[in-house]
């Protein structure tokens, strides 16, 4: 599928989505026994408020699309982290109006209101993503067949200190309004109906071992797999970050700082 023909895909489905004002989550994750280990949900109860205007410029909402999310590492480091949404603006970013403080290994945590002063003194996290495309001969060095579950095949990402590798995968239809899996005909995104549906795999392999920690599954709606896989990323090499509906305001956690 050319790059062109997923541009349009992309902005068909965002055409459709104002159309039928579908909102809520576009990614829904299976939390089962052995998921459970390793991930949870983290919620940002009051949402995200972001000003409406830049340098006299209009500023676009907060949502999956333009939003992403930025941490920082409070006075007492651990597993607590500050963190605040932005929208990227030339070469600033625009922050949202709050932001939050949440302890990302604690599975009933519940993120809470924070501070301006505590954003400022607070150091950037790491949250380096390495690409498969920038480490595949370092990954092929180990010698691990580090399989996919899903049958498209969409590469990984390693984690900062390199001790984990998560393969991305995916099954379904692309299609917005129905479809196969590498449609290259764009006439069907224009018949009003069905929209892009399947499921997510993300495979955690130990680098080390070659041992496959977890298998995540999610189910996903609307948006296509690549855009879910720009969207998440590590904070430290610790933790992996799933966002699962269309304002960010929920994200799933898998902290795997016990793999070691």
């Amino acid at each position: 599928m050319s790059k062109l023909s997923k541009a349009l895909l992309v902005v068909a489905c965002a055409v459709l989505c104002a159309l039928r004002g579908l909102a809520g989550d576009w990614v829904t994750a299976k939390l089962d026994v052995p998921t459970r280990q390793y991930c949870h949900e983290v919620h940002f109860p009051l949402g995200w408020q972001i000003q409406e205007n830049f340098r006299g410029q209009p500023v676009g909402k907060y949502d999956f699309q333009n939003g992403d999310y930025e941490f920082r590492v409070p006075d007492s480091p651990g597993s607590k982290f500050l963190v605040r949404g932005f929208v990227p603006f030339l070469d600033d970013r625009i922050y949202t109006l709050n932001l939050y403080s949440v302890d990302l290994s604690d599975p009933v945590g519940i993120a809470q209101p924070a501070g301006e002063k505590e954003w400022n003194s607070a150091l950037p996290a790491q949250s380096e993503s390495r690409e498969y495309d920038k480490t595949r001969k370092y990954l092929k060095s180990l010698g691990f067949p580090f399989t996919a579950t899903g049958n498209h095949d969409e590469g990984g990402s390693l984690s900062p200190d390199r001790a984990v590798f998560i393969r991305l995968s995916w099954k379904g239809s692309l299609g917005c309004c129905g479809g196969s899996d590498a449609p290259t005909d764009l006439g069907p995104l224009f018949k009003i109906g069905r929209s892009a549906h399947g499921k997510l795999f993300f495979d955690a392999y130990s680098t080390g071992t070659g041992k496959k920690l977890v298998t995540v599954s999610t189910n996903f709606r609307i948006i296509l797999p690549e855009a879910e896989w720009s969207k998440t990323g590590w904070v430290t090499g610790r933790y992996f970050l799933i966002p699962l509906d269309d304002r960010k305001v929920r994200c799933l956690v898998c902290d795997f700082g016990n793999t070691r």
